[in-house]
């Protein structure tokens, strides 16, 4: 007990120990005994006189006494109701003082219960989570299709175990399994198909158990047959890192939306056979990356009617009979496609295809690429104020670089820029620009021609062109028009 709580409750206890009568009473008998006390102390300080008796009353006589008559029964009402407002003030400041101690105990003691509840529930959530736990992990895939639904029905009715839950449903489906493994592949698919089926429904960006904000961790997971994950509003980390996505499989992304941190990453993925498609997705700074992705065996990458901005990151890219497209991608002024150090493997007969993509204000970094038999084409797109960066790439044997009528036009007096420099041009490469008027600046600087063509002959030069770097005496392998600029 506080020490207030003690001062209220001995005040309420004394004012109860004392009834009312007796205060008054005691309250009278001392006022009449104050004044006697009064009087008797003015007599003796006038020096005793003696009382002379008359025959007659006087007039004032009669109102002295009569005033003094009033006082006697005036006093004692006025003593008795200061005793009753005093002992009402006393009291109803008791009552408040008692009422706020029973207020902080009734706070005290909901607290109390809420905590217990919390408690119990925390427990009956702990106790549901562990049974899912062994629902998952139980033999027969039957089972486990119930513990992967009894575990996203608990992470809906318990938002703050709702991450636990979906990191157990992704850890399961990370671990290794063989489709091909008959009967027994079959059913295991289908188990890890209900756990992307039921994370993909809580994605969506009216989903009634929304897990947008969730970090949904896919690594090293194997794909297979079609998937098709759309509509989702991403607001944490989704990852794919490490990934494969088996043969004939196809992963379509449409239609996604991202917040502030949000993100989907394919970093060191494997694309074997398959396709993975994003498509109608405004795509801000780092919000998607293939980083050393990998797609091999006719595998293909597709961005589709996608507006971007900020970094889009393929550094380290490799391709082995495998496609990167862009198709009607549009950029914002100052967006940089990142496929530095990407690698083509040899004679892999892989494809870099930017179809009626406009890169306005774009840079295009292929800086140290190292590209064997590959083919990168624009058809249909626009280059206006781009920058397209081969610097110290190594465009080996059987290489192609194509730029169409019209891609290297300028715009609005924004002219597009090729950068060569210290770049390698070995046998069988080439890279050729059709017949158009050039308006772009080629620099070639400390360029090495070890055999490749490059191949402007067939250009005319406007006067906003410019070619920096190339030497004096043309290599045999560089052929121009008659008449082009000299810097």
């Amino acid at each position: 007990m506080s020490g207030n709580e003690g001062t209220v409750r001995d005040e309420v206890e004394r004012l109860r120990a004392m009834p009312m009568r007796r205060a008054v009473t005691i309250a009278v008998t001392s006022g009449f005994v104050g004044m006697v006390v009064v009087v008797a102390g003015l007599w003796w300080l006038a020096g005793t006189p003696s009382v002379h008796r008359g025959g007659t009353l006087s007039a004032g006589t009669v109102i002295g006494v009569l005033q003094l008559v009033f006082g006697l029964v005036v006093l004692p009402a006025g003593v008795v109701a200061l005793v009753v407002n005093y002992r009402k003030q006393r009291v109803s400041e008791a009552a408040h003082g008692l009422a706020e101690i029973a207020e902080r105990r009734s706070q005290a003691a909901h607290q109390f219960v809420s905590a217990a509840a919390s408690r119990d529930d925390v427990s009956h959530f702990e106790e549901r989570y562990a049974r899912g736990a062994e629902l998952l992990g139980h033999a027969s895939p039957a089972v486990r299709l119930a513990g992967v639904n009894w575990l996203a029905a608990l992470a809906d009715s318990w938002p703050q175990g709702r991450q636990r839950c979906a990191d157990l449903l992704c850890g399961y489906a990370r671990l290794p399994y063989d489709p091909q493994a008959g009967t027994e592949g079959l059913a295991e698919r289908s188990v890890r198909i209900e756990i992307l089926g039921l994370i993909s429904r809580r994605m969506y960006v009216n989903a009634a158990h929304p897990w947008h904000d969730l970090d949904i961790n896919l690594r090293d997971v194997l794909f297979s047959g079609r998937l098709r994950l759309n509509g989702w509003h991403i607001a944490g980390s989704v990852s794919f890192d490490g990934a494969t996505f088996g043969q004939g499989s196809k992963a379509y992304f449409s239609d996604l939306t991202f917040g502030e941190r949000g993100e989907l990453s394919f970093i060191e993925a494997r694309i074997d056979s398959a396709e993975v498609r994003i498509h109608d997705t405004t795509i801000g700074d780092q919000q998607i990356r293939f980083s050393k992705a990998r797609v091999v065996n006719d595998g293909k990458i597709v961005l589709h009617t996608c507006p971007v901005s900020g970094e889009l990151a393929f550094q380290g890219l490799e391709l082995d009979g495998g496609n990167l497209e862009l198709i009607r991608v549009t950029t914002s002024p100052g967006t940089r496609i990142d496929l530095s150090e990407a690698h083509v493997v040899s004679d892999s007969d892989s494809q870099f295809y930017f179809l009626n993509v406009d890169l306005d204000g774009c840079t295009l970094n292929f800086h140290r690429a190292r590209l064997e038999g590959a083919t990168v084409d624009f058809p249909w797109s626009r280059l206006a104020g781009a920058t397209v960066s081969f610097e110290e790439a190594h465009l080996a044997a059987g290489t192609r670089v194509s730029f169409p009528r019209g891609s290297l036009s300028s715009q609005d007096g924004q002219p597009p820029r090729l950068e060569l420099i210290r770049a390698r041009f070995g046998a069988g490469s080439r890279i050729e620009i059709e017949g158009q008027e050039l308006s772009c600046r080629i620099r070639l600087s400390g360029a090495r021609f070890e055999g490749g063509d490059v191949d402007l002959s067939k250009a005319t030069f406007s006067d906003a062109a410019s070619i920096i770097g190339l030497p004096a005496d043309l290599p045999a392998s560089v052929t121009m028009p008659a008449t082009w600029p000299r810097t």
